[in-house]
């Protein structure tokens, strides 16, 4: 059986794993490189570059920046 107290919490571990991945291909799409997103989302340019290599996951406030600045959903950014 499935411990209820940790599903959600493994749920958003997949989403973050996705998170990589759906970031380049959202970045791709839009002719944005690391830099320019940062600029765009009000971010440092490590903070991007660490996020696509999926060393550090957004906190909320960084994740709606990103939103914003790629013109998506949280969906798009996590699924």
């Amino acid at each position: 059986t499935r411990n209820r107290t940790l599903f959600p919490y493994t749920t958003l571990f997949r989403s973050f794993m996705n998170f990589k991945e759906n970031l380049k291909k959202l970045m791709n799409e839009r002719n944005l490189k690391n830099v320019e997103l940062a600029n765009k989302a009000g971010l440092t340019r490590a903070s991007i570059s660490y996020y696509l290599l999926g060393k550090r996951e957004p906190n909320l406030e960084a994740l709606e920046k990103l939103k914003n600045a790629l013109a998506c959903s949280y969906d798009d950014l996590l699924k």
